[in-house]
């Protein structure tokens, strides 16, 4: 198992900081010779890293277990340290973003530094625009309520009371839309009785998908919507409500500030997805 998760830091520093000079100075800071020696060797895909890290160890010994697992901790260390460049994809960079900011409000709020940790705080709402962040622009919202009621800010308590009671809809809206989601894609995966099960599920997820407006909710809640909707019409047979969606998820996105690489590349592959599903040979009439 650690030596799993050794490699899936490999793979996740070399996107992080390339393969070369860069990973290599960035790990140095942290790690002494041997492990730096042992994690390079991983990251240059070598199926036999370097050993001189746990020379001398019973590979099945308490000793070479906690030698791995120190090193899996220095190596979370370099992956937070890391400072977002263009090079990443912008979900990434948005999430270190925004758990840094909660991080970094969350001990100021303990050392009653409130200024800091307000803007802190600010900062993450702000950046909590993709539906899988709503849960940390939930906690960041409850606790500037918290500051306002200490502070008895009479503005800033009113406003985060209506804010923090819109996305908490919002959050509830965006959890059944993720539920039915796991859903329709774990009956999928079964054999037996397969179609009639997806049909059920699909019809529970039409029920949720007519309940959005699309003209007015808010951009999370349409950016989770999309994936569903264009797999429950592939379950119903019915184009149109893949292509509906999908104009949806494009025109928010646009209006959002959204339509980064990204966003756009799970829009075209939602595209792709349903265009090959209905024979569309021209992908763009299908938006």
């Amino acid at each position: 198992m650690i030596d799993d998760q050794l490699r899936e830091y490999a793979d996740l520093l070399t996107l992080l900081y390339g393969d070369g000079a860069t990973l290599h100075r960035h790990l140095s800071k942290s790690l002494s010779d041997e492990e730096l020696a042992y994690v390079m060797d991983m990251v240059q895909g070598q199926q036999h890293p370097s050993t001189r890290l746990f020379a001398g160890r019973d590979i099945k010994s308490d000793s070479y277990r906690r030698a791995k697992a120190r090193l899996a901790e220095k190596l979370d260390s370099v992956v937070l340290a890391h400072n977002p460049t263009e090079r990443i994809p912008r979900r990434i960079e948005v999430t270190r973003n925004v758990f840094a900011q909660l991080a970094a409000a969350g001990i100021s709020i303990r050392a009653e530094l409130h200024s800091i940790a307000k803007h802190k705080f600010h900062v993450a709402v702000r950046q909590s625009v993709f539906a899988e962040l709503i849960e940390a622009k939930l906690f960041a919202l409850r606790m500037l309520y918290a500051i306002s009621w200490r502070e008895s800010n009479s503005k800033d308590f009113l406003r985060y009371q209506n804010e923090l009671g819109y996305y908490r809809n919002v959050y509830d809206t965006v959890t059944s839309i993720f539920l039915l989601h796991g859903k329709l894609v774990f009956e999928n995966s079964k054999k037996r009785g397969r179609q009639q099960r997806l049909q059920k599920v699909a019809r529970e997820c039409a029920a949720l998908l007519q309940k959005i407006d699309r003209s007015t909710a808010d951009p999370m809640i349409i950016l989770a919507a999309c994936p569903l909707a264009t797999a429950v019409a592939q379950v119903q047979d019915t184009i149109e409500l893949a292509t509906t969606w999908l104009r949806a998820y494009k025109r928010v996105c646009i209006d959002s500030g959204l339509w980064d690489d990204s966003h756009r590349r799970d829009w075209l592959l939602q595209q792709l997805a349903v265009s090959e599903y209905f024979g569309v040979r021209d992908r763009k009439s299908v938006v």
